[in-house]
């Protein structure tokens, strides 16, 4: 069983369609397959609420993948929720990823995600946190970790 996780970005700076285009741009980065728009909800307006994606390996045949929700309702959002990673910063959820069990197509594609949007910070149902720097050092490791997301990375 694979393990859940979360995105998240300052709320001054969550831009819905920068978001999209980062998670392609990142797949693609990362050589990861990139559906997009499988489910997606859209407002009276017209405005997106979420949009799902499901990023898989570049193999046919394989059971590596991924879902991800991204959020377009952060201004719905408790503010608070994440002070306990970032006092002076206000972080909301923006990306939900499911049930992950390839970790390294996960690294390397929140590692393309990352270099795109330095502050964000990926959280993960274990309750431990990962900045730039944490997925950095992470990815540019000579040995690759396949327990790197089952670890604490303050340890």
């Amino acid at each position: 069983m694979g393990l859940s996780g979360i995105l998240l970005k300052k709320k001054e700076e969550f831009d819905f369609d920068k978001l999209i285009y980062d998670i392609r741009y990142a797949a693609n980065k990362a050589s990861i397959i990139c559906l997009d728009g499988i489910e997606f909800e859209k407002n009276d307006d017209g405005r997106y609420e979420f949009m799902t994606f499901v990023l898989k390996d570049n193999e046919v045949d394989t059971d590596n993948q991924f879902i991800m929700y991204a959020y377009n309702d952060v201004e719905n959002m408790l503010d608070g929720i994440f002070d306990f990673i970032d006092e002076k910063n206000n972080y909301q959820q923006c990306i939900n990823i499911e049930d992950f069990r390839a970790c390294k197509m996960l690294l390397n594609f929140i590692y393309e995600y990352m270099k795109l949007n330095l502050y964000d910070i990926f959280y993960n149902e274990l309750k431990w946190y990962y900045t730039f720097e944490d997925i950095e050092k992470i990815a540019k490791s000579e040995i690759f970790d396949s327990e790197w997301c089952y670890k604490n990375p303050c340890k």
